[in-house]
C-alpha cells in the first residue's frame, strides 16, 4: 500500500474545502501563508513527538539492560555459592536444612489454613458437649499433620482446654504450660496462671509469671504489655503485696488514658482487677463501684461471654454480702448458680465456688437449714473435680460447720473442721487467713465441749498459721496465753484418768 486515501467534504457551505485522512488536513479558501503555518506547526509538533518517544525508549533500554546486569549478577552469585556448597559438606548440609525450612514454612501457612478449621470444629464440639468428637479431631491433627510450634502450640491449648471440661485439672496445667513455652504470648501465660490457680497451687502464681514473663517483649502502652500489668497487679494482691499491686494498677490505668491502640477488653480488665484489689483491702464501696462499670462496659461492648458475665455478677454479689445486704447478694448469687447449672461442665468448677458463696450468704442471714444442702453439694462438686487438699476447702468445710453449729449440730460441726486438709505450702494470704479462722473456731466449738485435747491442736494450729491472720488484736495476744492454759489442762485431765 503507498498511501491513503483521504475522504473530501463540504465544511459549513462557505466554500471552504476540509481534505482529511491519516496525513495531514488541508482548508481550502484561507490564505496560503497560513497553510505553511499551520504545517509547519504540525511538524514541530510530530518532531517533539519523535523525540520524546525516543527519549523513553532509550531510558526503557538502559532500565531493562540494568535489571538484567543486576539478574546475571545474582545469578552468578547464586552459581559460585552453589560450587562451594558442593566442594564443602559443611555448607552443603546447611544448604539443605534452609531448603527444607523453606519448604516447611511454605507447607505450614498450607496447614495452618487447614489447622483453623479443624479447631473451629474442636471448638464446636467441645461447646455441644460431645468431647468424644474433640478429642478424635486433637488426635487426627496430631498424627496426620507435622506442625510448627506455634501451631503446636494451638492445638495443645485446645486440648488443655478439653481436659479442663473433663475435670483433670493438673494434666490441664501441664498441657498449658506447654503451650505457652511452645509459643509464647500474653493469652498463653494467663491461660496457665488461671489454671495455676484453679489446680490450688496459688503460691506457685508469682513464681511462674515472673519466669514467663521474660519471655514476652511487647511494646511500652501496647494492649499486650497493659495486660501484662495488670495480671502482675492481681498476682501481688492476691499474695498479700497490696502496695507493689497498686503501684502497678497505676501504672496500668496511666497507660489505657488516651491510648488509642487500646481496646475495650484492657478497659474493662483495669475495672475487673480495681475491684479485685479493693475487695481484698476490704474497701467493698468501691469494689461494688468497679464491678458494677465493668458489667456494664462489657454488656455495652456486645460482649456475648456468658461465664465472664456470671463471674462479674457473682462478684458483685459477694460486695453486697460484704456491706451487709445479704437478701440482695442472695438473689443475685441464686441467679448465678441457676445459670451456671444450665452450662453443664463448662460452668461445673464456677459453680461449686458460688454455691458455696450462696451457703455462705444464707448462713450470715440466719438461714441455716437452706444454707446445709447447698453447702454439702458445694463440696460435692469440689471433690468430683478439684486435687485432694485444695484450699478452696477450707471455706467449703467452714462455712458448712458454722451452719451446723447454728442449728445446734456442734459435734457435726467440729467432725468437719478436724476433716481439713490442706497442703499449707499452696496457701495464698487469702487461705491463710480462712485456715486461720477455722480453726480458730474448731478450738471455740472444743472449748464448749470441754474437749481440752482437741481445743489445744487447734489453737496450736493457730500459732503455727499465724495468729496475726485472725486479724484481731485481742485474740492474737491471748494465743500463747490460751496454748500455756489448755496444756495444763490437758495434763492436768490426763492424770484425773490415770487415777
Amino acid at each position: 500500500m503507498f498511501g491513503v486515501k483521504s475522504e473530501s467534504k463540504i465544511v459549513g457551505g462557505d466554500g471552504n474545502i476540509q481534505v482529511s485522512g491519516n496525513v495531514e488536513v488541508l482548508n481550502v479558501g484561507v490564505p496560503f501563508e497560513l497553510h505553511f503555518e499551520i504545517l509547519k506547526q504540525r511538524i514541530d509538533e510530530v518532531t517533539g513527538q519523535q523525540q520524546k518517544i525516543q527519549a523513553l525508549g532509550e531510558k526503557s533500554l538502559i532500565a531493562e539492560k540494568e535489571i538484567l546486569q543486576r539478574e546475571l549478577s545474582s545469578n552468578r552469585s547464586e552459581l559460585d555459592y552453589l560450587n562451594e556448597v558442593l566442594r564443602d559438606p559443611i555448607k552443603y548440609i546447611d544448604f539443605v536444612h534452609g531448603a527444607r525450612l523453606q519448604l516447611f514454612e511454605l507447607l505450614s501457612d498450607l496447614n495452618a489454613k487447614e489447622l483453623s478449621i479443624i479447631l473451629g470444629q474442636v471448638k464446636a464440639s467441645i461447646a455441644s458437649g460431645d468431647y468424644v468428637h474433640a478429642e478424635k479431631l486433637l488426635v487426627d491433627v496430631e498424627q496426620g499433620t507435622k506442625l510448627s510450634s506455634r501451631m503446636e502450640s494451638e492445638v495443645t491449648s485446645a486440648r488443655a482446654a478439653l481436659s479442663v471440661l473433663q475435670f483433670q485439672l493438673h494434666k490441664a496445667e501441664t498441657l498449658f504450660r506447654r503451650a505457652f513455652y511452645l509459643s509464647p504470648s500474653v493469652d498463653g501465660l494467663i491461660s496457665l496462671l488461671d489454671h495455676i490457680d484453679m489446680s490450688g497451687r496459688r503460691q506457685g502464681v508469682l513464681t511462674e509469671f515472673s519466669a514467663a514473663r521474660s519471655l514476652l517483649s511487647p511494646v511500652e502502652r501496647s494492649e499486650d504489655s497493659i495486660r501484662l500489668i495488670l495480671a502482675e497487679a492481681f498476682i501481688r494482691a492476691s499474695v498479700g503485696e497490696l502496695s507493689e499491686a497498686n503501684i502497678l494498677l497505676k501504672k496500668a490505668s496511666s497507660d489505657i488514658v488516651g491510648n488509642v491502640e487500646c481496646t475495650e477488653l484492657s478497659r474493662i480488665s483495669l475495672e475487673l482487677i480495681a475491684g479485685s484489689i479493693a475487695a481484698v483491702e476490704e474497701n467493698q464501696m468501691v469494689a461494688l463501684r468497679k464491678f458494677e462499670l465493668a458489667l456494664s462496659m462489657i454488656e455495652k461492648s456486645g460482649n456475648s461471654h456468658s461465664l465472664l458475665i456470671l463471674r462479674v455478677k457473682a462478684n458483685i454479689g459477694a460486695c453486697l454480702a460484704e456491706l451487709n445486704r445479704l437478701p440482695a447478694a442472695i438473689e443475685v448469687t441464686r441467679k448465678c448458680v441457676e445459670d451456671l447449672r444450665k452450662m453443664g461442665n463448662a460452668g461445673r468448677y464456677h459453680l461449686g465456688i458460688r454455691l458455696n458463696n450462696l451457703g455462705d450468704f444464707f448462713v450470715r442471714n440466719k438461714q441455716a437449714r437452706e444454707a446445709i444442702p447447698i453447702l454439702k453439694e458445694s463440696i460435692e462438686v469440689a471433690l468430683q473435680i478439684l486435687p485432694k487438699g485444695h484450699p478452696s476447702f477450707i471455706r467449703r468445710k467452714s462455712n458448712l460447720a458454722a451452719a451446723y453449729k447454728m442449728v445446734g449440730e456442734i459435734n457435726s460441726s467440729i467432725t468437719i473442721l478436724k476433716d481439713i486438709d490442706v497442703d499449707e505450702s499452696m496457701l495464698g494470704e487469702t487461705d491463710r487467713r480462712s485456715l486461720a479462722k477455722a480453726m480458730y473456731e474448731l478450738f471455740s466449738y472444743s472449748l464448749e465441749l470441754y474437749n481440752w485435747y482437741d481445743a489445744l491442736g487447734a489453737i496450736l494450729k493457730v500459732r503455727d498459721i499465724g495468729a496475726k491472720y485472725l486479724r484481731d488484736s485481742i485474740k492474737e495476744r491471748n494465743v500463747p496465753i490460751i496454748i500455756e492454759e489448755l496444756q495444763g489442762r490437758v495434763i492436768r485431765s490426763r492424770i484425773d484418768i490415770r487415777l
